[in-house]
């Protein structure tokens, strides 16, 4: 059988359940699968850059930023 790693899942969760039934019903999936897609980080904090981009990765896309991006324009909403 192929190996394909861990599943992605997303949620989406509009009123009138919001946040706290996202974040209920994503607590069943979350230590079942790596990694997300930022763009979908439903209440992004001061761990969300951390979590997407991890080690090396996260490095990598800072000087990608630096060089791309040096004023910010794209990435406005993230904290890295």
């Amino acid at each position: 059988m192929t190996d394909y790693g861990r599943p992605l899942a997303f949620g989406l969760s509009l009123p009138p359940y919001g946040r706290k039934a996202l974040s209920t019903a994503w607590g069943a999936f979350a230590a079942h699968v790596d990694g997300g897609y930022v763009n979908f980080e439903s209440h992004p904090d001061a761990t969300t850059f951390a979590r997407a981009y991890p080690g090396p990765t996260g490095a990598q896309v800072r000087e990608l930023w630096k060089r791309y991006d040096p004023d910010g324009i794209l990435r406005r909403s993230a904290k890295a």
